[in-house]
């Protein structure tokens, strides 16, 4: 009977990890809004040099639109592109709001805004966009109904997967930008 029980504690677990090892967190912000965060430490750097990195680095990166100063940084707009993997890959595009707000020594950074948008395909010309927080609610709540290996689930963890790499990339950019002095004057 102990037997038993023992391969019984391993079969639920053994399920329990398989569940987990399909999950794909993505960061939310205190209303529950899909967003990234965070402070890093520029050491001696000056306010007026962080803002010249900040700015510099929205204005030589093609992907950004629309930038704008705000109180105490610069933000912008991202636009990336991906592909779902499978027979008949699917072509995403994901625009988000980036924003940086400078302080003598350190940066913040803030990445919010996120919506999806499936490119046009013959069978659906114009698909709607999906508000990442949005894909993301219902991703979780399929996970916890046990649907993990629904295909509306897959391509929701395949979309977050992507997301995080996308994300990734994006804040080692910005680390090496911010952490490059600019010189010159400040032509924004």
């Amino acid at each position: 009977m102990k037997t038993m029980v023992v391969f019984l504690l391993a079969m639920l677990n053994t399920g329990h990890v398989q569940q987990l090892e399909n999950d794909a967190t993505l960061p939310q912000g205190e209303g529950g809004e899909v967003e990234w965060e965070g402070v890093i430490n520029a050491g001696e750097v000056s306010q007026d040099q962080l803002m010249k990195r900040a700015r510099h680095y929205f204005k030589n990166d093609k992907e950004y639109s629309k930038a704008e100063s705000i109180n105490g940084g610069v933000k912008a707009v991202k636009t990336d592109n991906f592909f779902l993997n499978g027979d008949n890959a699917v072509r995403y595009k994901c625009s988000y709001q980036v924003a940086i707000e400078v302080k003598e020594g350190r940066y913040k950074y803030k990445i919010s805004e996120m919506v999806y948008e499936q490119y046009p395909k013959k069978a659906q010309p114009a698909p709607l966009p999906i508000e990442a927080t949005t894909l993301y609610r219902e991703y979780r709540n399929l996970m916890a109904q046990g649907k993990h290996k629904s295909k509306k689930a897959k391509n929701s963890y395949s979309i977050c997967k992507s997301t995080i790499r996308l994300i990734d990339e994006l804040l080692e950019e910005m680390q090496t930008a911010m952490a490059t002095e600019v010189a010159g004057t400040d032509d924004w």
